[in-house]
């Protein structure tokens, strides 16, 4: 493959195969590199390296010691449970030194490969060699990491129910409550009763509406949602929201998400049912003042869904297979907000909060907030597509999520993706590859635009447009700029973002491009990058060698060992081959032929026939061949002992250009 950035001193890289990947031959391997001379400010991801072969595969035209990045591409299991294309694994490669043997596609050694070694060091053409295996997307050390939130903790019960029970229970009781703040006046206390206060099924009054959808969310939680969302007038005039979602196939069922989406037309099947409303919260049963002001404040209920009437609302629940969480937090990990508002000494303002859920004033400056409908990433049920749904996903956004966003503190940013992105002009349906302002819209080839495109509005916009623990919303490349060390460390090093099971998945095994590989090479262009090989951005880091020269490593030797009795010094001819690579080289190339030939010089570079050197030690007749009068070099003579005979590597290094060490 001509990877066409640098053709002038270029590197090389070889690209081999092992059995874990052998069967599964010819195969194509996306590339990701620095920019080119054709696109010189773009991120090349490219898809036509055709590996078909065990060894004899090569990218040439590559810049010195830069990293390049291979996803071998096979065909497999998608997050989603969907059969595609998925990747084998994640190869940053080290183009190490120069490529040897002049310019253009790389010259195979004999045995067919593009690199060789001696004692460590490449011996080339190329300096850097890659071996693609099949490699596994990184575990986390400590899995409960995901969904645990930053600066709050949405504990794993399950651990602690084995290793503490008291502190579990202990977690349990913070949710046990959290309730009762929120719904001090248990109108929420079952399904049905949620249900009711929120008027779900009535008939609509002036400015309500109400909307429902189907589908699989994806891109985070992998479960099918059978979604109602309602939007009520208030008794002080205000808008009142609520939305109730059962899902489908959650922990321990994982099934494929377009089993879990058709599966929302069967009541049968059902999960859970988790709600959300956005309005006031009472004030304690008794107190004939129902609301002691008029702000708003979103607020999470799980209800068992088989049992509608009961008012044993869920404490915890496990959305990923790793454990159970407690509510709200485990809600609050994407949909945003604070915990523990009240200062524990009234006269401290400043100083340690007072435990989560003490006081109504936690539920008020939670802040939480309602999430985008994102349609790129959920699968639609059979029966009722995603075209069918359109009007009804563009209602939810604009007129449930956005009015709760515009109501809080911290919805700026999911307005700006709605409005800007997801029905940029008016558009009837989902755009799905727009681009906010700051990550310049315009230039759909900008790194930062495709950044934005095909990472972070995939795999990490849906919780920080939310502002979740005080994080940023990353609304501009600036912002997300002068993070790139703390996005480094979480994403690539540590790997607990993005943040939940499902969302890491996709991450890791995405295509065109693969995510971590564009960050790795958007990385890579800013200050705060690491370029430790350990903190990249793969699965798997080559770096590359400073390969010896063709000169060095196959003619030297050659001339030495064959021609140094006679030839040691300048004297029979005029340059002597005992001393430095680059004595001999030099004195080849400039010496004047004994003896004198006008026509020609002992070093012609790509014409083998205008070479004295050639013809003496190939065709030259009696008194002219050498060694003295003996027999042209045929196989029979190896100096170097890499199995290529010494005539024929002094061949290939003329027709190369003859370069020198």
């Amino acid at each position: 493959m001509n990877a066409d950035i640098l053709k002038s001193g270029q590197s090389c890289v070889a690209v081999e195969v092992d059995s874990s990947l052998s069967p599964l031959l010819p195969f194509k391997v996306e590339v990701v590199m620095q920019p080119s001379v054709v696109n010189p400010a773009v991120i090349q991801v490219r898809q036509d390296l055709n590996v078909d072969t065990l060894r004899t595969n090569a990218i040439y035209n590559l810049p010195n010691n830069r990293d390049i990045v291979l996803t071998p591409i096979i065909s497999g299991t998608l997050p989603d449970g969907s059969s595609g294309n998925v990747p084998a694994g994640v190869f940053v490669v080290n183009t190490g030194g120069p490529q040897t043997g002049g310019a253009g596609a790389p010259v195979a050694n004999a045995d067919g490969t593009y690199y060789a070694e001696s004692g460590g060091v490449a011996t080339g053409p190329c300096a850097s060699r890659v071996t693609l295996r099949q490699l596994n997307p990184p575990a986390l050390t400590s899995p409960d990491e995901f969904l645990q939130g930053l600066s709050f903790q949405s504990s794993n019960i399950t651990e602690f129910e084995t290793s503490n029970p008291a502190v579990a229970a202990a977690i349990e009781a913070g949710a046990a409550d959290y309730y009762p703040q929120a719904d001090p006046r248990d109108l929420r206390a079952s399904l049905n009763l949620f249900k009711q206060q929120n008027r779900f099924g009535q008939p609509l009054a002036a400015n309500q509406l109400e909307e429902e959808a189907q589908y699989a969310n994806s891109g985070d939680l992998g479960f099918g949602r059978d979604m109602h969302c309602r939007r009520n007038v208030a008794s002080d005039g205000a808008f009142d929201y609520a939305c109730c979602v059962t899902n489908f196939g959650q922990p321990p069922l994982f099934l494929p998400d377009q089993e879990d989406a058709n599966n929302t037309a069967d009541p049968t099947k059902a999960d859970a049912t988790v709600a959300m409303e956005f309005s006031r919260v009472e004030n304690p049963p008794g107190d004939p003042n129902e609301f002691p002001e008029n702000d708003r404040a979103v607020k999470f209920y799980v209800y068992n869904t088989s049992q509608p009437d009961s008012t044993d609302r869920i404490l915890k629940a496990d959305l990923d297979g790793h454990g159970d969480r407690p509510v709200p937090q485990l809600c609050m990990v994407c949909h945003g907000g604070d915990l523990a508002s009240v200062a524990a000494d009234p006269l401290n303002p400043t100083g340690p909060k007072a435990g989560a859920f003490a006081d109504r004033t936690d539920i008020i400056s939670m802040q939480s907030n309602f999430l985008p409908f994102d349609l790129h990433r959920f699968n639609f049920p059979v029966t009722n597509s995603k075209a069918a749904q359109q009007a009804a996903f563009k209602t939810l956004n604009l007129e449930i999520v956005k009015g709760v966003s515009q109501a809080t503190t911290t919805g700026d940013a999911i307005v700006e993706v709605i409005d800007t992105s997801f029905y940029h002009g008016g558009s009837a349906t989902q755009l799905e590859d727009e681009v906010i302002a700051g990550w310049d819209p315009a230039n759909v080839n900008s790194n930062e635009h495709k950044l934005y495109r095909d990472v972070v509005a995939r795999s990490c916009w849906t919780c920080h447009v939310a502002q979740p623990f005080s994080a940023p919303t990353f609304n501009t490349s600036a912002d997300f700029d002068a993070r790139i060390s703390s996005v480094q460390d979480k994403v690539c090093t540590r790997n607990i973002m993005p943040h939940a099971q499902r969302t890491n998945d996709i991450f890791w095994q995405s295509l065109n491009p693969n995510m971590a590989v564009f960050l790795e090479l958007y990385g890579q262009t800013l200050p705060g990058w690491a370029s430790a090989g350990a903190a990249q951005c793969g699965l798997f880091y080559q770096p590359g060698t400073t390969a010896v020269s063709q000169f060095q490593s196959q003619v030297l030797p050659v001339l030495q060992t064959k021609c140094g009795s006679c030839h040691g010094s300048a004297g029979l001819a005029n340059f002597g081959v005992n001393q430095d690579a680059a004595t001999v080289y030099n004195e080849l190339w400039n010496a004047s032929p004994n003896p004198p030939n006008a026509a020609s010089r002992y070093i012609v570079p790509n014409n083998p026939g205008a070479s004295i050197l050639w013809e003496r030690i190939s065709t030259g007749g009696p008194g002219i061949r050498m060694p003295q009068n003996g027999p042209p070099y045929l196989d029979t003579t190896d100096a170097d002992s890499d199995g290529v005979n010494d005539q024929q590597e002094i061949l290939d290094w003329i027709n190369a250009g003859a370069p020198g060490p």
